[in-house]
């Protein structure tokens, strides 16, 4: 594999909840450029700040022209999509089931893009870290609906034919806020992640 392209919100951007103006963890904090280090490999992080699963024409059309964009010019890259969260922070009644099917239908455009059409593109689907109470996350129906993720992209990603990571269940060491990695987190989260390649990527 040439290329890996990293399609996240913050917790793949890096964002440093230290920060008031979305700072960011400088370069060997954060998991993506970690990765590349410890592997050699060529990741490219399109990480962004309160990122959810792209649902509108527009936004899934921008995402599309965003990967396109990173992708290397021989083919054979990997694309890794690690959203949801955000999704159900912020999305009016959002459910597990909901965010999965927001996600089907976006991994699906991917898919039938030009880029997917190629059949290059390896698909890695990544069930985000579950969340703890904390600022963002205040109550328990957010935090269960968090770690309900995992068991629920495990078979989208069985019915689409692509592959899959289950980090809802992790303990990833996380900021107060209850949302966001600490920079622990983004060191763990890179070790988990190097496992998983240095095993093939046969999970």
């Amino acid at each position: 594999m040439k290329r890996i392209i990293c399609f996240g919100d913050s917790n793949t951007y890096g964002y440093d909840p230290r920060s008031f103006l979305g700072g960011r963890y400088p370069r060997e904090v954060r998991w993506v450029d970690r990765l590349g280090e410890a592997t050699g490999m060529d990741f490219v992080n399109l990480g962004l700040n309160g990122r959810c699963i792209p649902g509108s024409a527009g936004s899934v059309r921008d995402a599309l022209g965003s990967i396109g964009g990173s992708l290397g010019a021989g083919g054979d890259d990997g694309l890794w999509i690690m959203l949801g969260s955000n999704d159900l922070l912020m999305l009016p009644q959002a459910t597990v089931e909901k965010v999965a099917a927001r996600m089907g239908r976006f991994v699906r455009a991917v898919q039938e893009s030009e880029m997917g059409r190629k059949g290059s593109l390896d698909i890695l689907l990544i069930a985000p870290p579950g969340m703890v109470l904390g600022e963002w996350c205040p109550d328990e129906a957010t935090r269960q609906a968090s770690l309900g993720l995992g068991s629920a992209y495990r078979d989208l990603a069985q019915d689409l034919g692509i592959r899959f990571i289950d980090l809802s269940g992790e303990k990833f060491p996380l900021c107060a806020d209850g949302v966001h990695l600490t920079e622990e987190g983004h060191r763990l989260m890179a070790e988990r992640l190097a496992a998983y390649l240095r095993k093939g990527r046969k999970e």
